[in-house]
């Protein structure tokens, strides 16, 4: 796993699998943090010729307003988004048929086969 960038403590963006599977690794609720983070998962997007699942694995304790931070991104929108997997969050909290629930990060791995 190779790490893409991390400006902030406790947060992680890195490739899972090299240009096609992202893993944000949230540590922290910052609203800035947020921000930062989906340009840099649209600057990764915009740089693919194809689709890339994204897993963002949160913690457990995070709160719905965060975790609304974090799901309604830019990202969302982008033509090369694949799948999104949720790791650690409350499930129903999006009726987007691209976006999943995975109970560990193992398994969001293993939905996608990789």
């Amino acid at each position: 796993m190779s790490q893409y960038f991390d400006p902030c403590q406790g947060t992680h963006l890195r490739w899972v699998v090299e240009g096609q599977v992202l893993l944000l690794d949230i540590q922290t609720e910052s609203d800035r943090e947020a921000l930062l983070y989906d340009q840099m998962i649209m600057d990764q997007f915009n740089l693919a010729s194809h689709s890339i699942d994204l897993i963002i694995k949160m913690p457990s304790s995070h709160t719905q307003p965060s975790f609304k931070h974090w799901m309604n991104g830019k990202y969302q929108q982008h033509p090369h988004l694949g799948h999104v997997i949720i790791v650690g969050a409350a499930r129903g909290v999006s009726r987007d048929p691209k976006v999943r629930h995975a109970a560990t990060l193992e398994d969001a791995l293993s939905s996608l086969h990789v």
